[in-house]
């Protein structure tokens, strides 16, 4: 196996840098440990959430997308990162396990041909000392245990690799027993990105059969407060953009898609 890091080298890496997440594949390397980005006072922290969130234990339900959050914090003005998922520990034999999906606009998705996938920084970001990065990731349909490698730099943002300093992090995802039959329940194969909505809300799903299709959002009581989508639709899958209107307020919802007597609920959050 060929581990290509090095033609991948930039003295500031301001773009990111594959195949640095400190995973078995990449030989634990990260950037502190390829001569560069070292001699920071103090370790970043890093911390890696889900929308919607894992059950106890880091479970994940098969074939679920969620939105993935890797935040930096500490003392440094400005945050960059690697993470790979992977089906192995074997160095020899590790790919992806799972999809990658939408990225968010500081993130980048890095493909190479027969290695596993690298979700990498788009560009240094960071306000007010944190930083986060988000994406999506479809959870393997046949439940398997999948690996998350993620290597987090803080960066003085000197013009100089000086002055920085690495955190490695770690998480091993399990399917949940419990959720397993709820892959059948999402017969759509809903996606939603974000999660928590903002201003905008993309939503991915599939069709099996053509027919009328309604999506409306839900308060927690069961009340609808706005009907996004009332039309028919062809068979196959289907993306939609939707703009957040002055009625929908900050809150927790409930999304509802239905079809030709069948319909999904998902969680969604829409912030300030």
């Amino acid at each position: 196996m060929i581990i290509p890091a090095f033609t991948f080298f930039d003295s500031l890496h301001s773009a990111g840098i594959v195949f640095q997440t400190g995973s078995p594949y990449d030989g634990g390397s990260t950037c502190s440990q390829i001569g560069c980005h070292t001699g920071g006072a103090t370790i970043p922290t890093v911390s890696i959430t889900a929308t919607p969130a894992f059950a106890p234990g880091n479970k994940y339900t098969p074939g679920f997308t969620y939105t993935l959050n890797v935040t930096g914090s500490g003392s440094y003005p400005k945050y960059g990162f690697d993470l790979e998922i992977l089906n192995s520990t074997d160095p020899f034999a590790a790919l992806d396990q799972g999809v990658f999906g939408s990225v968010g606009s500081n993130c980048q998705k890095m493909v190479n041909a027969g290695q596993p996938t690298n979700v990498c920084h788009l560009a240094p970001s960071g306000s007010g000392n944190t930083a986060t990065f988000s994406f999506q990731w479809t959870a393997p349909v046949t439940p398997d245990t999948a690996f998350l490698y993620c290597s987090l730099l803080g960066a003085n943002f000197n013009a100089s690799n000086a002055g920085d300093k690495g955190k490695t992090t770690s998480m091993v995802l399990l399917p949940d027993p419990n959720a397993v039959a709820a892959l059948d329940a999402n017969i759509f194969n809903l996606s939603i990105f974000p999660n928590p909505v903002k201003d905008k809300i993309h939503l991915s799903y599939f069709l099996d059969q053509p027919g009328i299709v309604s999506i409306s959002l839900y308060i927690l009581d069961g009340k609808k407060a706005a009907e996004l989508l009332n039309c028919s639709q062809g068979q196959g899958k289907q993306e939609k953009d939707f703009n957040r209107t002055e009625d929908i307020l900050p809150g927790v919802y409930f999304l509802k898609i239905s079809s030709r007597d069948k319909s999904v609920l998902q969680k969604i959050i829409v912030s300030n």
